[in-house]
């Protein structure tokens, strides 16, 4: 499903659907073969169910487009024999480690980093690189991320903490972060789009908006797009959308962040779609089920300007007093409010979980930059207020 529009046609395909939304579920129940709408995700139930639908009805492809479920569906497929990403292609395409590990033969650079397994590792980290980044391997969102300066910061994390090797930390890289989506046919790339993020997603905390423009420079594109191939290979990924993250640094280089074996998230498929005509999801789950060598898609985007998101994130401890609706704005084509007047606002989850959320068109960076700031200005007024009851939007 993408915003009510089933990805595959029902005359060609029957579609299974195991979804937490059950109000959306309901009011799109005519195009689905089934349905399964759960509360929240239980693994192991979930699990019991898909082999029960696969085994039941014969379904020949499984996928998933979320970073909950990415490895659901890769040890599914591997369990019933069906086409598509191994556990191990998309374990490494998970873990942050693992990924930066499987690049070094190649001439992508990336960070210097280094599993975490006791608090000495940050320790002696930080003393050889000064500003370091300590994130989750597995992490998403810019969930737990922590960026860290000084010996005193180290030493104030908790020691008990990193046993499981379930972290790391890599050096602080300065520069814009570029979000790379892109189709990958038969191990090739067939489509790439570019966007930059107005602000780094680990300072969501700080900054609280974020959001992506696309980027027109066709020079920077084909940079971006032949990094890409190359890890594209490195990975033996063979079919599917992936996005990819990386710093454009101040001196022209282009550093390895991380990537993940799914469309991005937080609205970049809206800009995707409005300049190059493509759903990621849509594609996503058709490409990944058809499996085609090759497939035409636009290079260049097939309007003028450019596209891109933003998104407002809660302040903890401040209470929504005024919403100004930006819905009959010519450049704001889609407008998104998940809260209302009274609202006491807790700290945003991650770094799109947006309390307003809008789509931007813009004939240029410059228009949009300004668009950005004309929403995080104006779109919501908040005041503090001192008491128990928080809304976590």
């Amino acid at each position: 499903m993408d915003n009510g529009l089933l990805c595959l046609p029902p005359a060609e395909f029957a579609v299974h659907l195991i979804t937490t939304d059950r109000e959306g579920a309901a009011r799109h129940a005519h195009q689905f073969a089934s349905i399964a709408a759960f509360d929240y995700f239980d693994e192991d139930v979930i699990r019991a169910l898909s082999a029960y639908l696969i085994t039941t009805y014969g379904i020949t492809s499984v996928v998933g487009t979320t970073e909950k479920v990415v490895l659901w569906a890769a040890l599914l497929r591997a369990q019933f024999g069906l086409p598509g990403a191994s556990p191990d292609v998309i374990e490494r395409m998970r873990d942050k480690v693992r990924m930066k590990e499987r690049l070094t033969l190649t001439a992508v650079r990336t960070p210097a980093y280094t599993r975490v397994h006791a608090l000495q590792d940050i320790v002696d980290f930080q003393a050889q690189f000064g500003r370091i980044v300590l994130k989750p391997t597995a992490g998403v969102g810019s969930m737990g991320l922590q960026i860290l300066d000084t010996p005193a910061q180290v030493l104030a994390l908790d020691k008990g903490h990193f046993s499981d090797g379930a972290w790391q930390v890599e050096e602080f890289i300065d520069g814009h972060m570029l979000h790379c989506d892109f189709i990958a046919l038969a191990g090739q790339i067939q489509f790439c789009s570019v966007s930059q993020y107005v602000t780094p997603p680990g300072r969501y905390q700080d900054d609280y908006f974020g959001g992506s423009f696309i980027v027109t420079d066709a020079g920077l594109q084909e940079r971006v797009r032949q990094i890409a191939q190359e890890i594209v290979q490195a990975f033996e990924f063979e079919t599917g959308v992936c996005h990819l993250e990386l710093f454009h640094t101040p001196r022209d280089e282009l550093v390895f962040c991380e990537i993940a074996a799914r469309p991005g998230g937080g609205g970049i498929e809206w800009p995707v779609q409005h300049l190059y005509g493509i759903n990621l999801f849509s594609e996503h789950v058709r490409v990944s089920c058809v499996a085609p060598d090759t497939m035409t898609y636009p290079r260049l985007p097939l309007r003028a300007g450019t596209a891109g998101y933003v998104g407002l994130l809660a302040r903890p401890g401040f209470e929504v007093t005024n919403i100004q609706s930006f819905s009959g704005h010519p450049n704001i084509k889609r407008e998104s409010l998940r809260i209302a007047v009274g609202s006491r606002l807790g700290g945003p989850r991650h770094c799109t979980d947006y309390m307003a959320h809008f789509f931007v068109t813009a004939e240029d960076r410059s228009e949009f930059q300004e668009i950005v700031t004309h929403l995080c200005r104006g779109a919501v007024s908040l005041r503090p207020f001192s008491g128990p009851e928080v809304l976590n939007v």
